[in-house]
């Protein structure tokens, strides 16, 4: 519900949501007012083709090490917008340690 609060609170909306970690039932379908919600609950994520362009929105568990080829499957498509949890420990962008 509080993110419903944010959403509607905003001047402009974003042009896509993507959510992780929701721990939905398979019986619950959301609802998000001006929006088409696409749900794919699979062990392996792959992936939806929205106009012309694949989204990909990965949960990595934190158990996971993702690794540099953990996403080569990605090459097999030509406009990509990838998001997600990465659970990607680094340095970089402020984590205390890296994987």
């Amino acid at each position: 519900m509080a993110f419903k609060n944010y959403l509607s609170a905003l001047d402009d909306l974003p042009d896509v949501l993507c959510i992780q970690e929701s721990h939905l039932t398979p019986k619950y379908q959301p609802s998000i007012p001006h929006y088409q919600v696409i749900r794919k609950d699979r062990p392996l994520s792959k992936g939806i083709a929205v106009h012309g362009f694949s989204i990909f929105n990965i949960y990595n568990p934190l158990s996971n090490l993702l690794t540099s080829t953990s996403l080569d499957f990605l090459s097999n498509f030509a406009k990509v917008i990838l998001c997600g949890d990465f659970n990607a420990h680094n340095g970089m962008w402020g984590s205390e340690y890296t994987q």
